[in-house]
């Protein structure tokens, strides 16, 4: 077995661990899973380069520095949130919308440690969505276009009912290119 295949398995094997609902992985065969994987080259390299600034001009500025420091270092902070919002909307610009039925979905919920806060619970999801485009039928666990966890149970089952109606029908943007690639985050269809 190859380094590749190994960290492939490691990435499968952990994303899955503890659920039900397995992910339809949207990658080929044997590719291994990578950061900003499928934002254009420009924001990665203009995203990389700012986070390798922020860390540079932080280690200066904890080792006494100029003041100056703090203005640079915020400027990249917020070019890298710029780059990861623009790297989102890069990705899923050519994505189509398709109606979609969520034939399953889990809540699981998992703790953190904060050093200051202690124990906390966090809430997130994984759904089970079947549709057909372009005269074929794809089963996908579409990302949550959001990424992000709630607070409880009851706060995951609110934000569900806004993309997934009664009838357990949603919305989800679809790679063209790759059907497998969805995301789940447009409002629902009405009941």
């Amino acid at each position: 077995m190859n380094i590749k295949s190994e960290i492939k398995e490691f990435q499968d094997s952990s994303r899955d661990a503890g659920w039900r609902i397995n992910t339809i992985n949207f990658r080929k065969d044997g590719e291994t899973e990578k950061l900003y994987e499928t934002s254009p080259p420009i924001i990665r390299t203009i995203s990389n380069f700012s986070l390798l600034i922020v860390v540079i001009f932080l280690l200066w500025k904890y080792s006494g520095g100029p003041e100056w420091c703090n203005t640079l270092i915020i400027v990249s902070f917020i070019s890298v949130i710029v780059c990861t919002i623009l790297s989102n909307i890069m990705t899923c610009y050519n994505f189509v919308a398709v109606k979609a039925i969520c034939i399953d979905k889990e809540i699981k919920d998992y703790k953190s440690y904060g050093h200051k806060t202690g124990s906390h619970t966090h809430f997130t999801f994984r759904t089970l969505c079947e549709f057909e485009f372009e005269g074929n039928t794809y089963k996908v666990t579409p990302e949550n276009q959001k990424m992000f966890t709630l607070n409880s149970e009851n706060q995951v089952q609110k934000y569900l009912k806004k993309y997934i109606n009664g009838k357990g029908e949603c919305i989800l943007m679809v790679n063209p290119n790759n059907p497998l690639q969805a995301i789940i985050g447009k409002k629902t269809i009405a009941n």
